[in-house]
């Protein structure tokens, strides 16, 4: 088992759930209310949502269609 730090974990996070939903990065952007670059930053691990951000990309990715 592989140990990550917390933002490679949100990265692989949002891949993997967007992913399954067969999404493009543009459209979970706008699932998550966040601009293209943001979320390509945050799959990219240079960067993570604020921890109640957080919350709302979980609940918005997981509200979405698959």
């Amino acid at each position: 088992m592989k140990w990550l730090r917390m933002d490679e974990y949100v990265a692989e996070m949002l891949k993997a759930r967007r992913e399954k939903k067969r999404l493009f990065q543009k459209e979970a952007a706008s699932i998550c209310g966040v601009h293209i670059r943001t979320y390509q930053g945050w799959e990219a691990g240079k960067y993570k949502p604020r921890e109640l951000a957080m919350e709302e990309v979980i609940r918005r990715m997981n509200d979405s269609k698959p």
